[in-house]
């Protein structure tokens, strides 16, 4: 499904700023900033939070803990900055530990509460690395004399309002729902008591059941309910289950759905131990989290219990490739560059593409733009192409034939390359008011506004995104949501609680139509749209869906 929509306004907020991030950095390089020493380090092509994570030996919440501002994106080349952890303090005491299968050097001194350097300074092998079985010496300290194990480049993003906890969203759409019942005078809804373990695993049972066997859909994501003070990945989280409590809240009509909550608290014994839980037999589909083990641990679930898994989180897992109960929630790359290469031929014939180069900035989209020179031989298009240095000025320009239409394509995605062409591009539109002249971009430029965003609208410009811009999420946030917990929705893009609440939406209409939830259902949403297709026999499912976001175009 490609979804074609024209607005007249950007909504969502910019999300990608300079992070900095605590992490096992040891082996990075160091620079002064501000009379501080700062490991660094330089983000790669393909490379997400919590690959990074991984390759630093650290965790995605301790990255967003000092790095508030990552957990919406980030991109190559952008530079993380973390401060360095040279805390050694000689110790009066120490025990021993044994390394156990996947430990690594900074989980470890995480366990202990000490640095990585002070660990490396009393471990001096342990710098080229450890295995299981070795044996490692742990300083012990008094109160008085623990070193640091870290310390913040910055303090974590803050949020004026804290949002209730997840339990106290859920009692509201139970006490609702409850009223419902009561007031309808019949069991078109019946709620299942809330729940609150120790442990921290379970949140709630809620069930919107009439009859027969229902739809049972587990929620398995880390809420992290054990965190003091939520971070912001939690609280986004958090809006993803609120959204879908909003869904499930407006239900006018029975629904057969058993919905269960569980907190993995971003651990894999905490999951294993949900997923060994009686209920968890009778799931139909779970919602899962975005770590490569815990999908996989899932996925492993689903296939020996026949229940599909929809990943919302992981773009890059190809779990669905080889599983065949597993359904990726976004487009891949590679289909998305198809879908975003085939609107271009389609939708601007008897235009000349001009692909835009500024040669003091990284063409981080080449690959794009390498595929659709491809395309546009194949398709015996002709094109142009503009180098230019820092500013595109309009002399430049003066070498374009002065009757032909254009759509400009940059070659790269920055915002600060945009800058660069913008102003000129939209005094070539005005020159030239009787031809067609068009700007088509990228994913990212939905996080741009301001200025920037008015000559989108000036040039007339198209961009591809796996999320729509829903025009009304304002009144969304500030009605339906709010309305529901007293609270807006943490900004960020994509919306968490639209997502929570298309997803709901999906599952509630599939279930409504064919009587139990069925991947094949196509569900047009708010901000998200889930049109599956099934890649072979014995393979799981993809999300086709891909928008064509258009400012300024009638």
């Amino acid at each position: 499904m490609v979804q074609i929509k024209s607005i007249s306004s950007l909504i969502l907020t910019a999300i990608l700023l300079l992070s900095s991030l605590c992490a096992n950095a040891f082996n990075l390089p160091s620079k002064t900033i501000n009379g501080k020493e700062y490991y660094y380090y330089n983000v790669q092509p393909d490379e997400t939070i919590y690959s990074i994570a991984k390759k630093l030996e650290t965790t995605k919440d301790e990255i967003v803990k000092y790095n508030p501002s990552a957990i919406d994106g980030i991109k190559p080349h952008d530079i993380l900055y973390f401060p360095k952890t040279d805390a050694v303090v000689e110790a009066t005491s120490f025990i021993n530990h044994t390394v156990q299968k996947k430990e690594t050097v900074y989980g470890i001194s995480r366990q202990y509460g000490i640095s990585v350097a002070q660990l490396i300074a009393d471990n001096p092998a342990a710098k080229d690395g450890i295995k299981t079985g070795d044996t490692l010496r742990i300083a012990q300290f008094t109160a008085t004399e623990q070193p640091k194990a870290y310390e913040t480049a910055t303090q974590p993003e803050t949020i004026e309002t804290e949002p209730q906890p997840v339990v106290a969203a859920t009692e509201t759409v139970v006490e609702k729902a409850a009223t419902i019942v009561d007031e309808a005078a019949q069991p078109a809804i019946a709620v299942t008591e809330t729940i609150e373990e120790n442990n921290g695993s379970t949140i709630a049972d809620i069930a919107y059941n009439n009859s027969g066997k229902p739809t049972e859909v587990a929620i398995v994501l880390p809420f992290m309910l054990c965190h003091e003070k939520a971070l912001k990945q939690d609280k986004l989280y958090t809006d993803f289950y609120r959204g879908f409590l909003t869904a499930l809240n407006q239900l006018q009509e029975p629904s057969n759905i058993v919905v269960r909550v569980y907190d993995t608290t971003d651990s894999i014994s905490t999951l294993k131990d949900i997923l060994a839980k009686d209920e968890m037999k009778d799931i139909d589909l779970i919602i899962a989290p975005e770590d490569d083990d815990h999908l996989e641990m899932i996925a492993t679930f689903a296939q020996e219990h026949k229940c599909h898994v929809l990943n919302l989180y992981n773009i890059k897992n190809t779990l669905h490739k080889e599983n065949e109960w597993v359904l990726q929630g976004n487009i891949n790359h590679d289909e998305m560059y198809k879908s975003a290469i085939n609107h271009i031929i389609q939708n601007y014939q008897g235009m000349t593409p001009v692909f835009l180069r500024n040669k003091e900035h990284i063409s981080d989209k080449i690959k794009f733009t390498t595929q659709l020179q491809v395309a546009l031989d194949t398709a015996n298009i002709k094109y142009k192409y503009l180098t230019y240095t820092d500013i595109l000025d309009d002399t430049e320009l003066r070498a374009l034939d002065d009757t032909t239409q254009y759509v400009f394509i940059p070659t790269s995605s920055a915002k600060k390359d945009l800058i660069s062409y913008a102003s000129t591009l939209c005094r070539f539109k005005n020159s030239n008011p009787n031809r067609r002249i068009e700007l088509f971009g990228y994913p990212e430029w939905i996080t741009f506004k301001g200025s920037i965003k008015e000559k989108m609208h000036q040039i007339g410009t198209t961009y591809y995104s796996r999320f729509d811009e829903f025009e009304d999420s304002e009144k969304f946030s500030s009605d339906a949501f709010k309305q529901e917990f007293g609270i807006k929705p943490v900004s960020s893009y994509p919306n968490q609680a639209l997502l929570g609440y298309d997803t709901a939406q999906y599952i509630i209409e599939s279930v409504a139509k064919y009587g139990k939830f069925t991947p094949e259902y196509n569900y047009e949403g708010l901000q998200n749209s889930f049109d599956f297709m099934k890649l072979d026999s014995d393979a799981g499912y993809s999300n086709c869906s891909l928008y064509f976001i258009s400012l300024g175009i009638e």
